[in-house]
């Protein structure tokens, strides 16, 4: 246990990333603290308004309990969805493997400790989703010091069941990797086929979901007393004892509850370590190694090799071979543009038809086009801003940074050049998110034009904003490649960032619609103001600041 415990402490020691480092240090920590809480405003007050609009005509019908079980149940699937990238990443391609296969130490304890690592890093997607539900939840409901006990409790156990279930996903897909001759690429499919299998499960989750007729769900809202709680609590087990923890007026029975959700955890815990003291060492020995094809140079790749680009197209090609040839890279900066359609295409699969003629009610041919054009502003935001590729440009250099600065190409050609692969990504992954909607919503050719313009706005200035923080919070120092693409401030601070004008922007769309192109006038034109000025910073200040920073 001694040696559990100091290894998760070591791991928490070097996943540490100081915030800023230098003279100026105080002062962007300030500035960086400042942007957070100001990016988290937009998002904490949509939670707050939903819930504070939901909560009275659900509590004159007995199930106001459902917000508690949807709250938990979205929470729990999103921890699950992002956690295969999280656990495949720290678990099997974190270089440290190496070096702590040949320590005395079990296979449970590399696994334990490096799940109570991810662990603590979902909690902090915790604090987005679930902790303003809780609390607001508190504040309508008029609950006891009791309540947010319990509360506390709830939200440390929830994590942990989908957690596990990501774990033993990984664990099963990576037990292969022995048997694959080429190990990156069979990391990176493993992983794709690790999100598709994530998908699938929601899919088959909300199918069976649907099988309840109409009239069965209407007698479970005329029951009352929180019925329909045990209906959207079946995503993962022991949710509902959860929200039943919460629910109950007695504290007897709300810790009763709470004592079942906890011992649920430990099992399922326990039974990740012992199959991981079986199976985790199969897929992470050997996890280093590669092969390349074994071929001759011929006559015409040495032809190849004389032919001169410029240095633009070079760093783009370069920088888009090391994203597909790199596993975690690939994984949280090419493969997360092109969920999206994904997730959606799922989403409305798995639903009912019903549902189908009401998105398209509210998508369709009749919606004015303005409505589009505010919609794909936010949306741009949105899946540029959860793109990192601009926002760990530098980082993903770490100790080779020097190098960029011995390159025969200006430091405006290479931030260019990053910020290009970014913004092709994240544009790419939106086209595919526009063209399955409308193949599903039969949208015409204006509706999908307007769209993919305004969207591209908002994937410029989140290419822009990234590259931006990234010079100031650069992580040049990690010894793992996930490291530079999921401990990064820089790219933590773009995703609030641009989350939080994103969900703004989609707020102004539908509760001032009545203003049409009057706001559509107004935002696009603050888009691109604020694109031409990055577009200035980056081109005059950034190769400055890039010639003042040292590994």
């Amino acid at each position: 246990m001694n040696k559990y415990v100091s290894l998760i402490r070591t791991l928490l020691i070097n996943s540490y990333t100081p915030l800023a480092s230098g003279k100026a240090s105080r002062f962007k920590v300030l500035a960086l603290l400042a942007l957070v809480v100001i990016s988290l405003i937009p998002w904490i007050t949509m939670v707050v308004m939903l819930i504070s609009k939901l909560y009275a005509p659900m509590a004159a019908i007995g199930q106001e309990g459902v917000i508690l079980g949807l709250g938990c149940a979205l929470s729990s699937l999103m921890i699950f969805f992002f956690g295969i990238f999280y656990v495949i990443n720290v678990f099997y391609f974190a270089q440290d493997i190496d070096l702590l296969l040949p320590l005395p130490l079990k296979p449970w304890h590399i696994m334990g400790a490096k799940f109570a690592v991810t662990l603590l890093f979902e909690y902090l997607t915790q604090l987005l989703i679930l902790a303003p539900l809780l609390i607001t939840y508190g504040v309508m409901s008029q609950a006891g010091v009791n309540y947010y006990f319990l509360a506390a409790v709830v939200f440390l156990m929830l994590p942990i069941v989908p957690l596990v279930l990501a774990a033993l996903l990984a664990m099963m897909l990576m037990s292969l990797l022995p048997i694959a001759r080429n190990k990156d690429a069979f990391r990176i499919w493993a992983g794709s086929l690790g999100l598709f299998l994530a998908l699938g499960f929601n899919f088959i989750l909300q199918k069976s979901f649907g099988k309840m007729k109409p009239e069965e769900i209407i007698a479970l809202l005329q029951s009352g007393k929180n019925s329909m709680v045990q209906l959207v609590t079946r995503l993962f087990p022991g949710i509902h004892w959860g929200v039943a923890a919460l629910l109950q007026k007695g504290a007897l029975a709300g810790w009763g509850y709470a004592v079942l959700f906890m011992l649920l955890a430990v099992v399922i815990l326990t039974a990740l370590l012992l199959l991981g003291n079986r199976f985790y060492f199969r897929g992470a020995m050997g996890g280093s190694e590669s092969q390349g094809a074994k071929r001759g140079v011929n006559t015409t790749d040495m032809e190849k090799l004389k032919t001169s680009q410029s240095p633009f197209r070079a760093l783009f090609l370069k920088e888009w071979l090391v994203l597909i040839r790199t596993p975690a890279y690939f994984m949280n900066c090419v493969l997360v543009n092109f969920m999206w359609p994904l997730i959606f295409l799922f989403a409305v699969l798995s639903g009912s038809s019903d549902q189908l003629t009401q998105l398209r009610a509210f998508l369709g041919e009749n919606t004015p086009v303005e409505l589009f054009i505010l919609l794909a502003l936010g949306v741009g935001l949105l899946t540029g801003g959860m793109n990192g590729t601009s926002a760990t440009g530098l980082s993903r250099e770490g100790a080779q940074f020097y190098f960029s600065k011995t390159l025969p190409a200006d430091y405006r050609v290479q931030i260019n050049a990053k910020m290009a692969i970014a913004f092709a990504l994240s544009f790419c992954g939106f086209v595919a998110l526009v063209v399955a909607l409308a193949w599903m919503l039969k949208l015409g050719f204006v509706p999908v034009a307007v769209a993919l313009a305004g969207a591209s706005l908002g994937n410029m200035l989140a290419a822009q904003t990234g590259m931006l923080f990234d010079i100031h919070f650069p992580k040049l120092v990690w010894d793992n490649e996930y490291k530079a693409v999921k401990q990064s401030w820089s790219l933590i601070l773009n995703m609030l960032v641009c989350s939080g004008l994103g969900i703004g922007t989609i707020l102004l769309a539908i509760h001032y619609r009545e203003m049409g192109w009057t706001l559509v006038l107004l935002l696009t034109s603050a888009l691109i103001a604020a694109n031409a000025v990055l577009h200035r910073i980056l081109q005059t200040s950034a190769p400055r600041w890039l010639g003042r920073i040292e590994v």
